[in-house]
């Protein structure tokens, strides 16, 4: 027979080294974690941008004219059944569609479609000469050559 009163619990010690423990799993995880996100968008960008460029090199193989703005999602010929729905840039905050830039120099066309990258703020252009320029963070495809920063 135990005389006293029975202590039932945790230390505050105990406590405090599990929730240690805890703070140091999640300093280790959460980093990891983060990047895992980071290269699904990625991977998610360069997906979307294969089925824009095939979009777009039909779009030209049938008409010889680079789609204007209202030719995305609604032009004819449809470049894709639904833009402004299905293709939203991973890297937007505001949910933004990718976007796409165009230069013709006499019967030469090119075009670049682009995502904001990372840094939520990238832009492409691309030259009359099919020159790609950018901030270099960002995932594009073109039919134009890499230039500076691309």
């Amino acid at each position: 027979m135990r005389v006293g009163k029975s202590e039932e619990g945790f230390t505050l010690l105990e406590v405090l080294i599990v929730v240690a423990i805890i703070i140091t799993i999640a300093g280790i995880a959460l980093p990891r974690f983060l990047g895992v996100s980071e290269q699904g968008k990625k991977a998610r960008a360069k997906g979307d941008m294969r089925v824009l460029q095939t979009a777009i090199e039909s779009y030209l193989l049938f008409s010889n004219t680079m789609p204007a703005g209202a030719d995305l999602p609604n032009g004819n010929p449809q470049l894709v059944s639904d833009f402004t729905n299905d293709f939203k840039d991973p890297f937007s905050t505001t949910g933004a569609n990718y976007q796409l830039a165009t230069n013709v120099s006499g019967t030469k066309k090119f075009y670049v479609w682009y995502s904001v990258g990372p840094n939520g703020s990238g832009t492409n252009s691309i030259s009359t000469a099919g020159a790609v320029t950018g901030d270099g963070d960002n995932v594009f495809v073109s039919n134009g050559s890499p230039g500076q920063g691309g």
